[in-house]
């Protein structure tokens, strides 16, 4: 299911500009957002890049079927991506990060 903008950005802690870009980017596609806004100290546990944009609330990771997930990558920078990396780490699902 398809997160919407108000998710994005009520739920997942996206800024309003950020969460409006990504639902557009998304564009009613079948994912799921495994993460959003992170603190400092919750980036670092997990091994989040210094300065992530998840610690700025403009950046999101989907999960999601690799098709979908390439659909949404090829439009990402029509709506404002900065960052739009696919990654496949060996697992049954490929994951996009999306930052704004």
């Amino acid at each position: 299911m398809s997160p919407t903008e108000h998710e994005l950005h009520g739920y997942w802690g996206l800024t309003r500009q950020a969460a409006h870009q990504a639902f557009h980017a998304i564009g009613g596609r079948d994912v799921h957002v495994t993460s959003g806004f992170r603190t400092v100290q919750r980036n670092r546990a997990i091994g989040g890049v210094e300065g992530s944009y998840h610690t700025r609330r403009r950046a999101v990771d989907l999960v999601g079927l690799p098709s979908v997930l390439g659909e949404i990558l090829v439009h990402a920078h029509e709506h404002g991506a900065v960052e739009a990396l696919h990654e496949y780490r060996g697992t049954r699902r490929e994951h996009l990060h999306l930052a704004f």
